[in-house]
């Protein structure tokens, strides 16, 4: 996957009550699908069986509070950036298409997804799954490098529609 340059966003989300529930809703509409695994019973990541495999293989990942598998030493900012972006805070990698990108969505519902990810809800307790790296086949690297890339950050706050 290509590689591109890490902005560093300072955030730090309001982890009120009313957030994580809010951010727990959305988690469980977005991102469950993808990233709970019927065995941990969270969203520790699992095999993505249902990729057509011209696209090769892909694992979702441990999204859980863990500190060496998971997101637990992510900053808020890197969080949103990966979300919003689609390239990796760390790496610089740009995250494959399957992998959404939430680029309109507004900066009250992004935040509050981070507050629920930063939650001791039962969903993203720390756990020590590491799953498989996938891989991609030469079609879905081609498709990333000459059709699919990363969206910039915004430059104004994306206000919610209501």
């Amino acid at each position: 996957m290509p590689g591109y340059d890490v902005t560093k966003i300072d955030l730090v989300v309001d982890k009120s009550p009313e957030r994580v529930a809010h951010g727990r809703a959305l988690v469980i509409n977005l991102c469950k699908l993808c990233h709970m695994n019927a065995e941990t019973m969270a969203l520790t990541g699992q095999q993505m069986l249902d990729m057509p495999p011209e696209f090769g293989t892909a694992y979702s990942k441990n999204i859980t509070n863990s500190k060496e598998h998971g997101i637990a030493k992510w900053t808020d900012g890197e969080i949103v950036w990966l979300l919003r972006t689609g390239i990796h805070p760390h790496t610089g990698k740009y995250i494959p298409p399957w992998m959404p990108k939430f680029v309109h969505m507004s900066d009250y519902d992004l935040h509050s997804i981070v507050a629920f990810l930063r939650s001791d809800d039962q969903l993203v307790a720390p756990s020590d799954r590491v799953n498989t790296e996938g891989d991609p086949s030469f079609f879905a690297k081609a498709l990333v490098v000459a059709v699919f890339k990363p969206f910039d950050y915004p430059k104004q706050p994306i206000p919610h529609p209501f």
